[in-house]
């Protein structure tokens, strides 16, 4: 902890610094983004899309379907207990957030056990339902550096948590971040990452959501950013924004902390052509949630994410719900492949 009169000294500075930019241009909210309600962030990035996107014609673009396109957009929401962000413009399925989020944290990379929940990784998936670029594999097991690479090991490498980094198989980030958390909650190294190069360029679909980063204030509250190469705004990212506020809400209550804010990064955030009109559509439904949703654990105290049996990950789907979320129909939007 830093002595009495080195923070004055820091606390001067800063007010200095902050004196040389107040009343001037530059002073205009640079990096604060605000935390908007779930229905208004996504309107506002899909109304961004539609609205303003460049359109990538069927030939051009990967699935054939083409699409309207934007690059480098983001939000950021509000994660505290009574706030879960969850659209209710319509209705997300919790419980196929609930299993895909465990069997991802159980590190599978066989969608068997998915699919007796959910069959949102069916088209992805080979015959024998293995899906060579499942999250959780990564997540749970990302390979080594090689023998004679520059290895964690090396004395001038070591760290207090080098011992998570050195496994018979592979890395367990999340056990890593998980515990660097707890010794070293302002650490700025709790990255999570599910790309990996060489099966990435090889696979069907690599992982669209590709990394994220916790980050703890001095409140005590634990934050998290999403980054994500490829948006899918009418189906895949109202999924990625409950299931990533989920996975927070899990690790700050496994860590003692708070639940903080999230943010989300998308790279091309895009809505297929055949989906814009119905989208538009859904976004004129009036918002139906407030401060009121909220997140139930129905589970034991003792379940937290370190002492799950994630082998056997799908007990404890029901476990969690959300409570007062009264959203509009479901809109179906077709998968594009």
């Amino acid at each position: 902890m830093a002595p009495p009169s080195q923070k004055t000294s820091s606390e001067q500075t800063v007010r200095r610094a902050r004196t040389v930019l107040s009343g001037s241009e530059q002073e205009r909210s640079w990096g604060n983004q605000q935390a908007q309600p779930a229905d208004e962030a996504y309107e506002s990035l899909a109304r961004e899309v539609i609205q303003n996107g460049e359109i990538l014609w069927p030939e051009y673009e990967r699935t054939g379907t083409g699409t309207l396109q934007k690059f480098g957009l983001s939000y950021v929401v509000d994660v505290s207990p009574h706030r879960f962000p969850v659209i209710t413009t319509k209705k997300v399925f919790f419980s196929s957030v609930v299993a895909e989020l465990l069997w991802f944290l159980s590190g599978s990379s066989n969608i068997s056990e998915l699919q007796e929940h959910t069959g949102i990784w069916n088209e992805w998936a080979d015959d024998n339902g293995d899906l060579e670029t499942a999250y959780g594999r990564y997540w749970r097991d990302y390979p080594q550096i090689g023998p004679g690479d520059l290895r964690m090991s090396e004395a001038k490498h070591e760290t207090p948590h080098s011992h998570y980094r050195r496994h018979e198989k592979g890395v367990d980030q999340i056990a890593e971040v998980v515990q660097n958390i707890k010794d070293n909650p302002h650490s700025r190294r709790n990255v999570v990452v599910a790309w990996h190069p060489d099966n990435a360029w090889s696979s069907r679909l690599p992982p669209c959501h590709f990394a994220f980063v916790f980050h703890v204030t001095t409140a005590g509250k634990l934050c998290l950013e999403v980054h994500q190469r490829s948006g899918d705004i009418a189906l895949g990212v109202p999924f990625n924004m409950a299931s990533y506020a989920l996975l927070l809400h899990i690790v700050a209550d496994e860590c003692g902390l708070k639940t903080g804010l999230m943010k989300h990064n998308i790279t091309n955030a895009h809505v297929y052509l055949n989906h814009a009109e119905d989208l538009a559509h859904q976004l004129q439904r009036t918002s139906r949630g407030g401060p009121g949703i909220g997140l139930d654990f129905l589970g034991l105290p003792e379940e937290t994410l370190m002492d799950m049996d994630l082998g056997n990950w799908g007990q404890y789907v029901d476990d969690y719900s959300l409570n007062n979320y009264n959203p509009h129909p479901p809109v179906k939007y077709e998968v594009a492949v």
